[in-house]
């Protein structure tokens, strides 16, 4: 996620927008009408267990698929999180060696020690 957030911003802010979980608790939270924290609550959980269904069960043929159900909102507040903390990085670990993002390019990072040492 921070390499597309450095790669493709755009695309990267845009997923703010597919993101349902935190859309349907903002409105739930800013309106204070049970009513509507019912609905908004109702949508979310039925069109995202209906896209879940429609991918798992009839795309991929997954088996035992309702049993994890209950993990998408666990997964999506997950998503959003990891989405968030992509803001404050500018480095990635790559099959154990750190690289730092400049410019669209992967730059091998230099520990510290490293930089200040004599040559």
């Amino acid at each position: 996620m921070t390499v597309m957030r450095h790669m493709r911003p755009w695309g990267h802010i845009g997923l703010a927008f597919t993101q349902g979980l935190p859309w349907t608790l903002a409105v739930v939270l800013t309106h204070p009408s049970t009513g509507i924290a019912i609905a908004y609550l109702g949508a979310y959980a039925v069109l995202r267990v209906a896209m879940t269904w429609l991918v798992g069960d009839w795309g991929l043929r997954q088996t035992g698929l309702w049993k994890k159900m209950p993990l998408i909102v666990v997964w999506d507040a997950t998503a959003f999180v990891i989405w968030l903390l992509t803001f404050g990085r500018n480095s990635i670990r790559w099959r154990n060696v750190d690289y730092r993002i400049e410019g669209g390019t992967l730059l091998p990072a230099v520990p510290s020690s490293a930089r200040n040492s004599p040559q």
